[in-house]
């Protein structure tokens, strides 16, 4: 791929740097700055959208001729963005952008361009492209083979009104342990397959033979603390800290991606894990078998207490919004919480027994888009202690009816629901904000969001609601992030939740990010945090 190196260069004789917004640095002597740096819009299919974008020149001391190119859009390996000829991108709106070829500007003049992008009627989803600016060298470029020429570009992102959802794909898993690193890296190359840009949250789950529960390991962040994103046609590779070194032997990893709306693109991979020696290892898609997410529980979530040798039972009602039949059934497996909310479940049969959980009928089948009932039965034996929190979880696994094609391909629905039987004495829930954090790419940059943690220290899940909003010391509201906004929100008993709102770019100024969480069923009021940043980044005078 022949990719464009750009970075909004504000010197004839520099070195290449990293790229950054034209809103954060003015031009200086021989440069050039742009702004916007990104234009979105939304568009209907068939329709025209006219805009500009304002170049402004460094101090030349002669008119100096800039160049401007409408090129696709692509991601490198590591999910950066980057221009590219017209054809190598994906999903292009190049051919959609008209734009004057060049212009002429003397030092320290500012010029708007008109834009117009014209949308073509059977477009739908997301469309990307970037509109170039460069110098144009006095003398031919041979002669100045050492010298970076000054250039910036401008990101154009096409929302064409459409429906469908957003789609991803794990296209490969492998355990590595590079030099740069101190720990083992799982290596997942993700694809979004969609027609949306998709932001990229999720986990890995690795079982060990005999059936133990997993060990979980998180998709990254971002340097700032935002989500990775994905473009259409795009491709990314993660590299997912472990942290430890695994045993040698064989796992099943199964990535779980949270795509919203309760949906999650899966991939199930057989890890296979070398010697100690050597600390490498791959993994291959698990013959014959295919994840869907057409098969949904109503509720996930099943809280009780119970005395000693009480019982108590529960439906369980299941969704198929497929379009064919789904032969369901059932297992009942350990569960335990994690420290960060989540929870999961342990790879062999349930072996609790001071806890007991019988799920009838054991199978079901459950016509195209219809709704179905399982009926768990909880009991809690009589030599069981009443001061212990107990987990359970009922796995429901459900294959396609028609699924017995020659190939033997069959596609797997896998979901599950976790029961919690808290004892008397403990069963309120105290959940508190243990911090409320700024994260930055660097210590001289604006943070690019706040992260907020709450914890739970009591016995049983508190439900919460609330919300995250940034403003000026003065008042003034830039974004806010709803905790909670269509239902209450579980935190699990003795653990963590964490929330992530990104931070919009702001100019200069003093800033607070405040936190209020309240929860259900309590007395007290809400629970307040608050960060404050002072931003020292402005907008050129010639871009305001």
């Amino acid at each position: 791929m022949k990719a464009l190196r750009v970075c909004p260069i504000l010197i004839l004789l520099a070195t290449a740097i990293a790229p950054a917004r034209a809103q954060q640095a003015a031009p200086q002597q021989g440069g050039i700055a742009v702004g916007p740096t990104l234009i979105e819009m939304d568009l209907h299919p068939g329709t025209t959208w006219q805009g500009r974008i304002s170049v402004v020149a460094g101090s030349f001391r002669q008119p100096a001729r800039f160049r401007l190119e409408v090129m696709d859009l692509a991601q490198a390996p590591d999910g950066a963005k980057q221009p590219v000829d017209v054809g190598l991108g994906a999903r292009s709106a190049a051919g959609w952008i008209e734009v004057q070829p060049e212009l002429t500007l003397a030092g320290g003049e500012k010029r708007d361009v008109p834009i117009s992008l014209n949308c073509p009627l059977d477009a739908a989803g997301v469309y990307s492209a970037f509109i170039v600016v460069r110098l144009v060298p006095p003398q031919p470029e041979s002669q100045v083979a050492a010298i970076l020429v000054p250039t910036v570009a401008v990101e154009v992102l096409a929302r064409v009104m459409s429906h469908g959802p957003m789609e991803l794909s794990v296209e490969s898993l492998e355990y590595a342990f590079p030099e740069t690193r101190d720990t083992p890296v799982l290596v997942a190359t993700i694809r979004n397959t969609g027609i949306w840009k998709s932001s990229v949250e999720g986990n890995i789950l690795l079982y060990p033979e005999g059936g133990a529960f997993p060990e979980r390991v998180r998709l990254p962040y971002r340097p700032d603390g935002r989500l990775y994103e994905i473009y259409p046609g795009q491709r990314v590779r993660f590299e997912c800290p472990i942290g430890f070194r695994l045993p040698p032997g064989e796992y099943d990893a199964r990535v779980r991606i949270d795509l919203g709306d309760r949906r999650e693109a899966r991939a199930r991979f057989a890890l296979q894990i070398g010697a100690a020696d050597t600390w490498s290892g791959t993994a291959a898609p698990s013959a014959q078998e295919e994840l869907g997410t057409e098969l949904w529980l109503d509720d996930v979530l099943f809280e009780m207490t119970l005395m000693p040798g009480a019982a108590r039972s529960f439906p369980i009602r299941v969704r198929n919004t497929s379009d064919r039949p789904l032969v369901l059934g059932t297992e009942v497996k350990d569960a335990r919480i994690e420290s960060d909310g989540s929870w999961t479940y342990s790879g062999a049969a349930s072996d609790t027994v001071a806890l007991r959980v019988t799920v009838a009928p054991d199978s079901m089948v459950l016509p195209a888009r219809r709704t179905g009932t399982f009926r768990a039965t909880v009991r809690l034996q009589r030599d069981a202690g009443n001061d212990t929190m107990l987990t359970k979880a009922v796995r429901v696994i459900g294959r396609a009816r028609d699924a017995a094609a020659s190939d033997g391909q069959q596609t797997i629905y896998d979901t599950g629901a976790l029961i919690v039987v808290t004892p008397p004495e403990r069963a309120s829930a105290a959940v508190r904000i243990e911090e409320l954090k700024l994260v930055r790419s660097l210590p001289t940059r604006n943070p690019g969001s706040a992260l907020l943690t709450l914890c739970n220290g009591g016995g049983a899940t508190g439900y919460i609601k609330g919300s995250m909003v940034l403003r000026r010391q003065s008042g003034q509201v830039f974004a806010t992030l709803h905790i909670g906004r269509e239902d209450w929100e579980p935190v699990m008993p003795h653990a963590r939740r964490v929330y992530r709102m990104p931070l919009p770019l702001v100019d200069e100024g003093e800033f607070v990010v405040e936190a209020e969480i309240n929860q259900r069923g309590t007395q007290q009021g809400s629970v307040r945090a608050m960060a404050t940043f002072t931003s020292e980044e402005s907008i050129p005078d010639g871009l305001r």
